[in-house]
C-alpha cells in the first residue's frame, strides 16, 4: 500500500463510464468515445487514473495532472521515477523500455506484488 498521501495542485476531469468500473477505482483509463471513458489494456494510451468506482453510465472522475493513488502490479520490481504503462485492466506497471505511452511517473517504489502506490500524473507517450 502507499506510503504517503498525494499531494495537490491537481486536475480532474469528468466523464461517463462507458462500462461498470466498479472494481477500477485507482486504474488507468482511455477514451471510449469523446465524452466516456473505460480501462485500459496492455500498452494502451492513458487519458489518466479514474478516481471513483462508477456504474455503467455513471459520472468517472479522472486525475489528468498531478499525484494520484495508482493499482499496481509489480511483478517486475517498481523503481521510484520510472514511467507507468498500462498493463492488462488498467493495471500500472513499470515502463522497461522507454517507449510508449505512459500516464506519470511513479513517486514510491514497491519490490514485489500488487498494491496502490502514488504516481505523478503528467500523460505522454516516451520515445528513446
Amino acid at each position: 500500500m502507499a506510503t504517503r498521501l498525494p499531494v495537490g495542485p491537481f486536475r480532474d476531469q469528468t466523464f461517463r463510464a462507458a462500462a461498470a468500473l466498479t472494481a477500477y477505482q485507482y486504474c488507468l483509463v482511455k477514451l471510449a468515445s469523446a465524452t466516456t471513458v473505460t480501462f485500459c489494456g496492455a500498452g494502451e494510451k492513458p487519458v489518466g487514473i479514474l478516481q471513483n468506482a462508477p456504474a455503467d453510465g455513471g459520472q468517472a472522475i479522472v486525475r489528468t495532472f498531478g499525484e494520484s493513488y495508482c493499482s499496481v502490479d509489480a511483478t517486475v520490481a517498481i523503481v521510484y521515477d520510472y514511467g507507468c504503462l498500462s498493463a492488462a485492466a488498467g493495471v500500472g506497471v513499470k515502463n522497461t523500455t522507454d517507449k510508449g505511452p505512459i500516464v506519470g511517473w511513479f513517486r514510491e517504489s514497491l519490490a514485489s506484488g500488487t498494491g496502490t502506490i502514488v504516481v505523478d500524473v503528467q500523460v505522454q507517450t516516451m520515445s528513446v
